[in-house]
């Protein structure tokens, strides 16, 4: 899948990783996108995984998962690729004290809020603010 994103008045979306039936984001296809397993993102999202399984797109799910999708489209904007976005998402970063973003995205209970940390960080870089 090609993710293209679409940026309408800062507002970043992936048309790709939601359920064209309710437009809500569907977890299994953010996974992919993202490059990690159902389990990981069901952490990240603060749910069970079977839960996420079994309802991929779960309106409780859909801020966090928002946050995700936001940046995971200004980074493959950004920086021109799935792949690169994928990899920044997967690279240590010094700004996380040598962690990857995923991992501070991931463990909620080191880091509460590590996902919104990130969200922040990504929506520095195209400012040119380092990340």
């Amino acid at each position: 899948m090609a993710l293209k994103p679409v940026n309408h008045a800062d507002v970043w979306l992936l048309p790709e990783v939601r359920d064209p039936a309710t437009g809500r984001i569907d977890a299994k296809k953010l996974a992919k996108a993202l490059g990690v397993k159902q389990a990981q993102l069901a952490r990240a999202l603060g749910v069970d995984r079977r839960v996420l399984a079994s309802k991929p797109t779960l309106p409780r799910i859909q801020a966090r998962a928002g946050m995700l999708e936001r940046a995971l489209a200004i980074l493959v904007d950004y920086l021109g690729s799935e792949e690169a976005a994928r990899a920044w998402f997967h690279a240590p970063n010094p700004n996380l004290e040598g962690r990857t973003a995923w991992e501070v995205c991931e463990d909620l209970k080191r880091y509460p809020q590590g996902l919104e940390t990130v969200v922040r960080m990504v929506e520095r870089v195209p400012r040119g603010i380092p990340s």
